[in-house]
């Protein structure tokens, strides 16, 4: 059942649901990989992503939504799942402690890349120098280019 339609994307409710009022959004185009969605794709399919959570929490009284991104070989999907105390969904996984040097070599990865996001790519003048480019890493890393994806 569609619940909401437009020329991006698509949200409906899944038949074999891992709660009531499980809800799948998809592109409208076949992809299977984010990177394959424009900027403006991406963009609104994460934000009707946040609007569906918003009217689980309201239209079912949801205590909790879980959002999760499957990437496989038949469709890219974002799941928004709502949740409820006593609902048995597990989705908890055991966190590892990470060590000074673990944390530091994070770090050292993805700081120079972290100071972009949110931030405008502006035009340089004309006569001006070109601006500096992302440093190498973040363009190698799958995940720190689509944060500074709007640079």
């Amino acid at each position: 059942m569609i619940v909401y339609e437009d020329r991006i994307v698509r949200a409906e409710l899944v038949e074999n649901a891992a709660a009531h009022g499980h809800l799948a959004i998809r592109a409208q185009r076949a992809v299977t990989t984010l990177e394959e969605l424009s900027e403006e794709e991406s963009a609104h399919l994460f934000q009707v992503a946040s609007y569906a959570a918003a009217i689980l929490f309201q239209g079912l009284q949801a205590q909790g939504t879980n959002i999760i991104m499957n990437e496989d070989e038949e469709r890219l999907t974002v799941h928004v799942i709502a949740r409820k105390e006593g609902d048995g969904l597990d989705f908890l996984w055991q966190p590892k402690q990470a060590d000074e040097a673990t944390l530091t070599d994070a770090y050292e990865q993805i700081k120079d890349a972290a100071f972009f996001i949110g931030k405008k790519k502006e035009t340089p003048p004309p006569d001006s120098p070109e601006q500096p480019a992302p440093p190498e890493s973040a363009e190698e890393n799958y995940l720190v280019k689509h944060l500074i994806k709007n640079v």
